[in-house]
């Protein structure tokens, strides 16, 4: 019975984090997602030997971790093209600015010398 335990324990570790991250993901940066994701993927890794003991109540709490992370996926998803687009719109200007600048090559000198 403890292994139940164990996974029921995991499960609410994952149940709290995704919480934590639906409450703060408006306010967090690239770094707080990335610590999410680790957090997650330790929880997870540490679940699968008990992968036999999952019973219905068990079922039910990871159905509804996974609704919750629709929504996370869909502000990552929301961040991710946002930096995209502003990474396209300094490429333009990037290339505007250049268009702009004369580009000058030195091809020789000339030297004016007074006697």
């Amino acid at each position: 019975m403890t292994e139940q335990r164990e996974l029921s324990e995991l499960l609410e570790k994952i149940r709290h984090d995704t919480s934590e991250a639906l409450n703060q993901m408006y306010n967090w940066s690239e770094e707080d997602f990335e610590k999410f994701l680790e957090r997650r993927e330790e929880y997870v890794s540490a679940m699968e030997p008990y992968r036999t003991e999952v019973n219905e109540s068990d079922k039910h709490n990871i159905t509804e971790i996974m609704e919750r992370d629709i929504i996370i996926k869909a502000r990552m998803h929301f961040l991710k093209e946002e930096a995209a687009e502003q990474l396209r719109q300094f490429g333009g200007a990037r290339v505007q600015q250049k268009g702009y600048q004369n580009q000058y090559a030195l091809d020789g000198l000339f030297i004016d010398k007074r006697n």
